[in-house]
């Protein structure tokens, strides 16, 4: 008798518990997270404004593997979705699939590059002004942060400007944020959530529309392999292309004379890369299915499956 009141006391105690609700997980600690990245910049600002102008570069590495990379880590241990599956590395993405990603980060460069040539070009007149003033601005935080010359400044730039933001950036958005998001939303609603955020938390208004896609396109990776470190590579492709080009004087050169496009060339570079960019997107986001049938394996068998502005390309 005991024992029946025992399981029946038990079984309402079951149906009181609340239903864990992943997205409120995922939206409360990622504005947490972003809290405190952003009030610890303000206090640096604020009250050390000379170790800021020195270390702006340090200061935004260790910031984002500090405030950023180990907040999401930490706070996994709320969620009741085991690590490994909150940050995607449960699985290795086959050869093909590799590829393809690769591939679609560079249309996904192209189309950034005739973007902002576009847009540049097409602003109207009474907002010229106060788009140069923001580009300006932008250019000379992201010089701050990764200028200088030679080699050892070329290594620090690519630490800070790509190693690090891609490493911390996608662990927290395509792992944490957006991996919980898909336990309760449609696939593609907690892609266009996390790359939408993604995209507004670096307040760049100059690239904010590229931003957006590559926030989309990093989230339909992240979502097509199941796996956190295809969308590492490419973050960091992106981010180290662009560092690269930045060091190199020939390159630098190059990257300038892409502006001189007319807008003819530059509206077909657009729809052109736009439409291989969709159609890759496509592949890999239909990619997932064939996952949950085994075609990408987890890791306990741990086997394998057979130029826009430089300054603005890193984030």
């Amino acid at each position: 008798m005991q024992d029946n009141f025992d399981s029946n006391q038990e079984l309402q105690n079951l149906k009181i518990q609340p239903k864990f609700s992943h997205v409120k997980f995922a939206n409360k600690f990622l504005i947490i997270i972003m809290l405190i990245y952003i009030v610890s910049g303000v206090v640096v600002e604020i009250f050390l404004p000379m170790l800021r102008v020195k270390f702006i570069g340090y200061i935004e590495g260790l910031s984002q593997l500090f405030l950023m990379l180990l907040p999401a880590l930490f706070f996994s241990r709320y969620s009741t979705l085991p690590f490994k599956t909150l940050f995607r590395l449960e699985s290795i993405p086959g050869l093909r699939i590799i590829l393809l990603s690769v591939i679609g980060i560079i249309a996904l460069s192209i189309f950034n590059t005739s973007f902002l040539y576009l847009q540049e070009r097409l602003i109207p007149d009474f907002l010229v002004e106060a788009y140069k003033l923001t580009e300006k601005s932008l250019e000379k935080i992201y010089m701050d942060i990764l200028g200088g010359s030679g080699f050892l400044d070329g290594m620090k730039a690519l630490l800070i400007g790509a190693i690090i933001p891609s490493i911390s950036e996608e662990t927290l958005f395509r792992g944490f944020y957006q991996r919980s998001l898909e336990e309760e939303l449609k696939p593609y609603l907690a892609i266009l959530i996390a790359g939408l955020i993604f995209a507004v938390v670096h307040i760049n208004p100059i690239n904010f529309i590229p931003l957006i896609f590559i926030g989309f396109y990093l989230g339909v990776v992240a979502y097509g392999t199941r796996s956190i470190i295809i969308p590492i590579l490419l973050h960091f492709l992106n981010n180290a292309i662009a560092v690269v080009i930045m060091y190199t004087p020939s390159l630098s050169s190059l990257d300038e004379q892409s502006y001189n496009l007319n807008i003819t060339t530059a509206i077909i570079l657009s729809i052109i890369s736009l439409l291989v960019l969709a159609f890759i997107s496509l592949i890999i986001y239909r990619n997932a299915s064939k996952n949950l049938k085994g075609n990408i394996v987890d890791n306990s068998e741990f086997r394998i499956q057979n130029f826009n502005n430089i300054l603005y390309t890193i984030h």
